[in-house]
């Protein structure tokens, strides 16, 4: 399932793996979204993120580097890091607080 596609209320997002560190800056949109949820399991195997970053597998040096997102991505893969990806259940607090943006319909 793709990021943001909703099961529920749960969600898989990215997660990143072992390697070295590769975070998302703390204004980033991600981690935004990824502190709405309560992770209960993560997969670092799953490759999914190569589709919804990249548009498909390509080896590294094919990797596009349009966005921010994409390099910082290649640049930790370049580095033996991993990414995988997680599922988690949206949280009370971002239900409450995003109730007035989607109109009340979460």
């Amino acid at each position: 399932m793709p990021l943001g596609q909703a099961q529920g209320h749960g969600m898989r997002q990215l997660a990143p793996g072992s390697g070295p560190g590769w975070a998302a800056p703390e204004n980033s949109g991600i981690r935004r979204f990824a502190g709405d949820y309560r992770l209960y399991d993560v997969d670092e195997e799953d490759q999914e993120f190569y589709e919804w970053i990249f548009g498909g597998y390509k080896p590294l040096e094919e990797l596009p580097e349009h966005t921010s997102l994409q390099r910082a991505v290649k640049a930790h893969l370049a580095t033996g890091g991993r990414l995988g990806m997680a599922r988690g259940v949206l949280t009370n607090k971002a239900i409450t607080e995003n109730q007035g943006a989607m109109g009340g319909r979460i």
